[in-house]
């Protein structure tokens, strides 16, 4: 038996090589959205012109945060309300990014269950 107060260390996985985290945050970043709407985005918005503000959008901007949010998680080993909820003034952004999963979430499998059914039917 533990000595009262005392917790029990909670045992969490970690990146067995670099590469696996490369390809793991690529899956987490690339989806459908930049494979099937962003060539339309860019036609529609001036191409090369809204190609250089959204490289520059995404350098500035995308990538400081995700790098924020990747080593604040793997600083502290633990999940998103867990993470934020250290720091008290920040457990909104943590309830915050729970509601965008959830919200994100719902309508991506609807749009998956559209290319599915489309792709089923090119083949017939």
């Amino acid at each position: 038996m533990s000595p009262a107060g005392s917790q029990k260390p909670s045992w969490r996985q970690s990146w067995g090589k670099p590469f696996d985290f490369l390809f793991a945050a690529a899956g987490y970043c690339i989806g459908l959205g930049n494979v099937w709407r962003f060539p339309y985005l860019c036609f529609e918005n001036g191409g090369g012109a809204f190609l250089i503000a959204y490289i520059l959008c995404t350098v500035l901007v995308g990538v400081p945060i995700i790098i924020l949010e990747t080593s604040f998680g793997q600083c502290f080993r633990s999940g998103i309300m867990k993470t934020w909820g250290k720091v008290p003034i920040f457990k909104g952004i943590a309830i915050a990014c729970l509601v965008c999963i959830f919200h994100t979430n719902t309508y991506y499998i609807v749009v998956l269950a559209w290319v599915s059914k489309y792709l089923v039917s090119s083949f017939s």
